[in-house]
């Protein structure tokens, strides 16, 4: 939030440079994720991550000084989003992973779905604290916060038991292709990754669309900026918690995710102030949540121990390497046709998307007989 209002109001930059700062720290997920998952499968996850959050804190914190000493730069902040991403391609998978090492198989998609939760429920607090931070002392100082913040996750990685997390080397399928084979050969897994393409590709752009919505179009500071993605953190949240709920996961309940986030993200397109965009906002958070807790979950229950790592690899690589593509799309249409265009398609999208899996899934006498009538 506060990377996206710094580019806005601090660097003068519009829908196309806020899809360049989503292209540069999020290429490395797609370039490099699917291989950081089949390490994943292999070496000793504690330390790897250990290294990888010490450079996102590093990557943070000299953020911090370049804005809080006014030498910040947009090929700067490129440079460091990439920093991040390179970090970040690695230590997603080797993270996500790490959840199989940790609980029962039984217990896995719903550990999935909590850990889904709390990273939705944190958001919550992070993106309105934030909102008031930037408003009020400036974005420099959620940035050393940010930065500072990774000592606590160096030191729950500190106080992990070794043979908690020690995985034994994948002796199944041929690296990612074995992974990218599995899920294809898998109907389940297939249609849902096909429909996750699509939304996280040209739906999931909070991060560029709702600053574009809150300064462009309503004309508001970085303090409703917070409190809009808070807002559609708590809709998030409590999706992931109703996917926490359930014994087990569905394709049927994730695509009804995906219709609820469109739904969601066409009305915000067509807010007329923020009590509007927030009414809209809590739906589509629920919808997202939803979804993306059932793939978590999915992927999980359909995918043996020792290929794991590198299908939640995948699952990153789509949710959060589609972006670089997807970012500048969007930011180019909102920047030649209105933020609200640029957000309605992103919903319409989430629809067709939906629409078009159910269709596939249902059964080819029944479709005739509809066809007929």
């Amino acid at each position: 939030m506060a990377l996206s209002w710094l580019i806005l109001k601090q660097l003068d930059g519009g829908g196309k440079e806020l899809g360049l700062q989503q292209f540069s720290q999020f290429l490395p997920m797609a370039l490099f994720g699917a291989w950081a998952g089949s390490i994943a499968d292999r070496i000793d996850k504690r330390r790897l991550m250990i290294l990888t959050q010490c450079a996102l804190g590093a990557a943070a914190m000299a953020l911090a000084w370049l804005d809080l000493t006014d030498r910040a730069t947009l090929p700067l902040v490129l440079v460091l989003s990439a920093v991040s991403g390179i970090a970040s391609a690695f230590d997603t998978p080797v993270r996500r992973s790490l959840i199989g090492d940790l609980v029962p198989s039984s217990a896995l998609p719903n550990a999935m779905s909590l850990n889904t939760g709390v990273m939705t429920s944190s958001r919550v607090v992070g993106m309105a604290l934030g909102g008031y931070l930037s408003k009020y002392f400036g974005t420099g100082w959620c940035f050393l916060l940010n930065g500072v913040s990774y000592i606590a996750m160096l030191a729950a990685l500190a106080g992990l038991r070794t043979r908690a997390h020690q995985t034994p080397a994948s002796t199944t399928g041929d690296g990612v292709r074995g992974a990218l084979r599995h899920v294809w050969q898998t109907p389940a897994l297939r249609i849902t990754m096909l429909v996750t393409t699509v939304i996280a590709t040209l739906t999931f752009n909070y991060g560029l669309t709702i600053p574009l919505m809150i300064e462009k179009v309503f004309g508001k500071d970085s303090d409703a900026l917070g409190n809009l993605m808070a807002v559609t953190s708590v809709g998030s949240f409590v999706g992931a918690l109703t996917s926490a709920r359930r014994r087990q996961p569905s394709v049927h309940v994730l695509m009804l995710g995906g219709a609820i986030m469109g739904v969601g993200t066409v009305a915000l397109s067509q807010s007329t102030g923020m009590i509007t965009a927030s009414f809209a906002s809590v739906p589509m958070g629920f919808g997202g949540g939803l979804l993306m807790a059932q793939l978590s979950g999915l992927l999980t229950s359909l995918s043996p121990p020792t290929m794991r790592g590198r299908v939640l690899a995948l699952q990153s690589v789509v949710f959060i390497g589609s972006t670089p593509f997807g970012g500048p799309v969007i930011g180019w249409i909102a920047d030649h046709s209105g933020p609200r265009t640029g957000v309605a398609l992103g919903g319409y999208a989430a629809l067709a998307a939906v629409s078009v899996a159910a269709l596939s899934r249902m059964p080819t006498g029944l479709l005739t007989r509809r066809r007929s009538t």
